[in-house]
């Protein structure tokens, strides 16, 4: 896989590592220069040297040379590393946060006996919901990984890959897609009431796996490769921006996109789905040397709920409509949503069922009972759990708030 061009970003990242670079040495000749022949220079170099040493200590901790080397050791080898990877289960993610604010208004009385009245608003949560997306079978379809075999790699001028990881998370069918949106709509529709605002956000992960891996693949070890080393020329000897020069030598760069598909519904390790999938199996080749990793985890639940006729029809039409992407890519910020309690043309009676806290659900979260004595919290045991709520959606096929409602009532009746 080819190198990554250089963004706009890196680029002015790069130019700001080197501008702080030169000024932390011109600060610090200076202030050598002031000690020796000028006292008066002392002053104003030590600050010089202050502010440099500062900034240039927070560029080198950021520095993606620093997140390779602390993930230097652990795997001994590319293909341990990666096959701990390819036969890893994926995990997606769903958050809510619920909250509101309170604004607090209180005086004070200055030296002079002036009374000043001031107003403070804070954001309070008050209830906190995850969930992991429910899909039964999975499959590794990272595809290829080529070692970039250059010229130097082969004379062993290299001895390690600067391995930069992407993840994908891809949907085998309509029905997979389809439970995935409704799982996460049930989810929003249960907490988005329960108070004033909710913020949801949702992500992938991969257990185990970082973006950025300093992995060996030579005999040779070169000297100075540990975080040791780049402390020392982070402190000590402040020349970073040579160390990272010299790190680069050692090392060659390479991305690689880790994809997984799932399903909630079917067998991904059928003889079927092995030869729809075998084209696309990872596998690494390192100097025409080609290792394939075909040897897929069986099913996380081997008790399948195989859609029904109208199930089939429904995911079809959502897929039809174009809701929603096939491809989930892992995010260094994962995106929040906000909804406000007056969003939407819901009814009061629709937000009623929704109340401030539901006492059996399940959190940890609460310091906001807790703080204030239960006052603004309105508990209603008769509701049921997350779990219950999930299950009737599932079963009756209920997405709107209306039938949620309704579900609710028939279990309050049994």
């Amino acid at each position: 896989m080819s190198k990554k061009s250089r963004t706009c970003g890196q680029q002015c990242r790069h130019f700001f590592n080197w501008f702080f670079q030169i000024y932390v040495i011109v600060s610090l000749t200076m202030l050598i220069i002031g000690a020796i022949f000028d006292k008066y220079l002392i002053p104003t170099a030590a600050i010089n040297s202050g502010i440099s040493y500062f900034f240039y200590i927070i560029m080198c901790f950021c520095s993606p040379t620093f997140r390779y080397l602390i993930n230097r050791f652990k795997s001994k080898t590319i293909h341990q590393h990666m096959e701990t990877l390819f036969y890893r289960r994926p995990e997606y993610h769903f958050y809510c946060n619920c909250y509101h604010y309170e604004t607090y208004h209180y005086t004070t009385t200055d030296s002079e006996g002036n009374t000043h009245h001031h107003t403070r608003t804070d954001k309070v949560y008050t209830f906190r919901d995850h969930e992991l997306f429910n899909f039964c079978s999975w499959r590794d379809t990272s595809g290829l990984f080529l070692l970039n075999t250059e010229e130097n790699l082969r004379n062993k001028k290299k001895s390690y890959i600067k391995l930069e990881l992407d993840l994908e998370f891809e949907f085998a069918d309509d029905v997979t897609k389809w439970d995935f949106n409704r799982q996460k709509e049930n989810m929003i529709n249960r907490n988005k009431y329960r108070d004033t605002h909710m913020e949801f956000s949702q992500n992938i992960k991969l257990p185990g796996m970082d973006t950025y891996n300093f992995i060996k693949i030579g005999d040779k070890e070169p000297a100075c490769l540990n975080c040791g080393a780049f402390l020392f020329f982070t402190f000590i000897i402040p020349v970073m921006e040579l160390y990272k020069m010299y790190v680069e030598s050692c090392s060659i760069n390479q991305d690689y996109t880790i994809k997984k598909v799932v399903s909630s519904r079917y067998n991904l390790n059928t003889e079927e789905a092995r030869q729809r999938f075998d084209p696309v199996m990872p596998k690494i080749v390192i100097y025409d040397n080609e290792t394939n990793y075909n040897n897929c985890p069986q099913e996380f639940n081997k008790v399948y709920d195989m859609p029904s006729a109208e199930e089939l029809e429904e995911s079809e039409k959502f897929s039809s409509s174009n809701k929603g992407s096939s491809f989930m890519r892992m995010q260094k910020e994962n995106p929040v949503t906000t909804f406000n309690k007056d969003d939407g043309n819901q009814n009061n009676q629709n937000k009623n069922n929704y109340p401030a806290f539901d006492g059996n659900a399940n959190t940890n979260f609460n310091s906001y009972a807790n703080s204030n004595n239960g006052n603004d919290i309105e508990a209603n045991n008769n509701l049921p759990s997350r779990d219950e709520v999930y299950n009737v959606s599932e079963v009756d096929g209920l997405n709107s708030s209306n039938n949620m409602k309704n579900a609710k009532e028939s279990l309050i009746k049994k």
